[in-house]
């Protein structure tokens, strides 16, 4: 296939979160420890991800709690940015819409992509110009 119909790539991408760890004890002590810094360590969601998806086909992501299935999601939308690799989204609305993201059964079809595009971050320029296609993909 063309590398027109690739809608989204990941490349060697990866995703890390600072977490501090739960502090027991008195106010005192845990505000002593959030002021501070506290007990900080970095957890790795995703590590060294490859994927390619081209138009028309299915992606499944299965597996336990806290693998990184969402992460990973938030990484193809580009809702998180990778700390290390990179993106290419051929077309992140295709992306979003195909996740079924936010679709509020009261609003009109024309409501919810500009409500749901302005959560998302997507200009209104942007959503103007893709209207038609984002109709006819829906």
């Amino acid at each position: 296939m063309s590398e027109d119909n690739v809608v989204i790539r990941l490349e060697n991408v990866s995703k890390t979160f600072t977490i501090r760890d739960k502090v027991s004890g008195n106010l005192l002590k845990k505000s002593w420890a959030f002021a501070s810094g506290g007990n900080k360590r970095r957890i790795e969601a995703v590590k060294n991800i490859n994927l390619e998806v081209k138009k028309g086909e299915f992606l499944g992501i299965v597996g336990a709690n806290g693998c990184g299935k969402s992460t990973l999601i938030h990484l193809m939308t580009g809702v998180y940015k990778p700390d290390k690799g990179g993106t290419a989204s051929i077309d992140g609305t295709y992306i979003r819409l195909s996740l079924g993201l936010g679709f509020n059964g009261q609003l009109t079809a024309r409501e919810n992509i500009y409500l749901n595009g302005s959560v998302m971050g997507v200009k209104i320029s942007e959503l103007n110009k893709n209207f038609r296609k984002i109709i006819e993909f829906a």
